[in-house]
């Protein structure tokens, strides 16, 4: 026969309240953690062949100058055509931080982006722009982001002389 003394129950109850303090403090902490992780920076990275045509360059032949392959848009024909490429914006609580631009430019070519920011209505946009080359070669550089709107949203448009291609863009969205 097993005796239990009443000093015995009151051992493990001290010991239960200090076990379930312990647990509600590691929650808390893991909880905290956690949040932390939510509310840090969150970067993406997308392919080049996520721009399309700009305006009038969707229609007719000038459609069939934009080349999309392993990932990427290239300007195939012999002149200066445009691109966007969409920014996601995960949360209208907070404004995208950087964007950085991987291009690969054949010798003297340039190419001339814009980040735009506009109004959820489209009606204001304000924009930050980017020029680089003459460049040859794989390159990424780094854009100015202008000011968000509340509840807007963003693209980026680019200028691509003839051989330019946007490799990926890579956004960063802030706290």
């Amino acid at each position: 026969m097993l005796f239990f003394s009443p000093r015995f129950h009151e051992e493990d109850n001290a010991m239960g309240k200090i076990a379930r303090f312990t647990l509600a403090v590691a929650a808390t902490v893991y909880i905290g953690l956690g949040a932390q992780s939510v509310l840090a920076n969150d970067a993406k990275v997308y392919p080049g062949s996520m721009c399309i045509a700009r305006d009038g360059a969707s229609q007719g032949s000038a459609f069939y100058d934009y080349l999309w392959e392993d990932g990427s848009i290239r300007n195939s024909s012999g002149n200066i055509i445009w691109a966007i490429c969409p920014i996601v914006r995960d949360s209208t609580v907070s404004d995208i931080a950087d964007v950085d631009v991987s291009m690969q430019l054949d010798a003297g070519e340039e190419l001339d982006c814009y980040i735009v920011s506009c109004t959820a209505t489209g009606s204001t946009c304000d924009e930050e722009a980017g020029n680089w080359g003459p460049g040859g070669g794989r390159q990424t550089q780094d854009m100015t982001v202008p000011s968000a709107w509340s509840d807007g949203f963003y693209y980026l448009e680019c200028s691509m002389e003839p051989g330019a291609e946007i490799v990926s863009f890579r956004v960063e969205e802030g706290t």
